[in-house]
């Protein structure tokens, strides 16, 4: 499922776990599997090419790798995504240019909905999009400038999943009815032993030597296995899940807002905080009104 993404295999308990503990994330090919593979890419081929028509094949060389990737794993939409969006970061660092990461989002948007305008609709294409642009819009807000990298690393380690997860969570709770509550923790652990199995993965498929590669896929496997006992763990405490689902102007009016939240955060202005609370109050208000009569018929 984390290398191939064939999911077919797990069992409904496991899938449980890991939706009720906001952790499938892991379970699903993204930008945490092109990132790696590209990061052995780079180190082993791209910082090795001397001359500018080398660094022009590895580059290339890159781009088709990371699409035959994405055509073994059957082309999902988050990981066409990532695929779209790490070529246009390649092409731009071939021409000596900086990648505008909110323009490449936009245009990976832009280019599989030419080819598929109907995966506007689908699930997937909103969750994997919604959650890039909330970590590239909130996250920098959210992350210390002007202290050393081992600070930024360790608050955007935490800071991360929580942008993901809140910008997500509307749209989460109206598909899935469920809301997970300890998807902190979850995550603390299951992007370290994710992103240990995906860095094992390439060794394991690459050296033909029997012996190496039954110790790696020992320990590959024990790292899966821990990771799904703790991940069960965490989903068994109590209130580790709401369940709910919020009406359409619910999520609407969710979403209205976090994009007030987001003008807070960067404005800081006063109007911007009334504008907050006023959406803030009419979204609970609405959802308050909604269920309340639910409940009444």
């Amino acid at each position: 499922a984390m290398t191939l993404g064939d999911a077919s295999h797990i069992d409904p308990a496991t899938r449980d776990a890991y939706s009720q503990t906001g952790a499938s994330h892991v379970l699903s090919l993204s930008g945490l599997h092109l990132s790696i593979l590209f990061g052995f890419i780079k180190l082993f081929i791209l910082d090795r090419c001397a001359s500018r028509r080398l660094r022009a094949a590895g580059h290339a060389l890159t781009i088709l790798a990371l699409w035959a990737y994405a055509l073994l794993a059957g082309l999902p939409v988050s990981l066409v995504r990532s695929t779209i969006m790490y070529s246009l970061l390649i092409l731009a660092g071939l021409s000596n240019r900086t990648g505008g990461s909110l323009n490449s989002l936009a245009s990976a948007a832009l280019l599989i909905l030419l080819a598929s305008p109907l995966a506007l609709f689908d699930v997937s294409f909103q969750l994997s999009f919604l959650s890039v642009a909330s970590i590239l819009l909130i996250l920098p807000l959210l992350t210390p400038q002007k202290s050393n990298f081992l600070t930024r690393a360790l608050t955007s380690f935490v800071t991360l999943p929580a942008c993901a997860q809140l910008a997500v969570a509307p749209l989460v709770a109206y598909y899935f009815q469920s809301v997970p509550l300890y998807f902190l923790p979850a995550n603390l652990i299951a992007v370290p032993a994710a992103g240990l199995i995906l860095y094992l993965a390439l060794p394991f498929f690459l050296i033909p030597i029997d012996g190496a590669r039954s110790l790696i896929g020992q320990l590959m496997d024990g790292t899966a296995d821990a990771m799904n006992r703790l991940l069960a763990a965490i989903a068994s405490w109590p209130g580790s899940h709401i369940q709910f689902q919020p009406t359409t102007a619910g999520v609407f009016l969710s979403y209205l807002t976090l994009t007030a939240a987001v003008l807070l955060l960067h404005k800081r202005q006063r109007w911007c905080a009334y504008l907050f609370v006023t959406l803030l109050t009419l979204t609970l208000c609405t959802e308050l009104v909604a269920h309340g009569s639910r409940s009444i018929y």
